[in-house]
């Protein structure tokens, strides 16, 4: 189970996860935290390589959602101050689910992955 924390004011979108199932997913441009998906790469990186990892990274799209029911700082970010919601969302086992890592500086692109997967690992980093 993973968590979704909303706050009451875009009561539309409450009712669109608990009516129709869905959560929103947005692209990495369109996120709020400044923190989220730097990077760097060596030298050795082709333009071509550069480019298919540029055009992944804008069109990956994102849902944040936590494992914690009861965190304070999400909470305080996500649901108004408490004042929100907490909702429970089931994923299915098919789903491509990331976590975060909070312990890393800017991610360091290497020449062994794909460029969509280079993407998906960047976008997983926070400084």
């Amino acid at each position: 189970m993973l968590y979704k924390y909303r706050s009451l004011d875009n009561f539309q979108f409450i009712l669109d996860i608990l009516v129709n199932q869905r959560l929103y997913a947005t692209s990495f441009d369109e996120m709020n935290d400044p923190m989220e998906g730097h990077y760097t790469h060596s030298n050795n990186m082709t333009p071509e390589i550069i480019g298919d990892f540029d055009r992944y990274y804008k069109e990956i799209k994102i849902c944040s959602l936590s494992k914690e029911k009861n965190e304070p700082l999400m909470w305080a970010h996500y649901a108004d101050g408490a004042r929100g919601i907490v909702i429970g969302v089931e994923l299915e086992k098919s789903t491509d689910f990331r976590e975060v890592k909070y312990d890393g500086p800017s991610f360091l692109l290497a020449n062994k992955a794909s460029s969509k997967e280079r993407a998906k690992n960047v976008l997983r980093y926070k400084k």
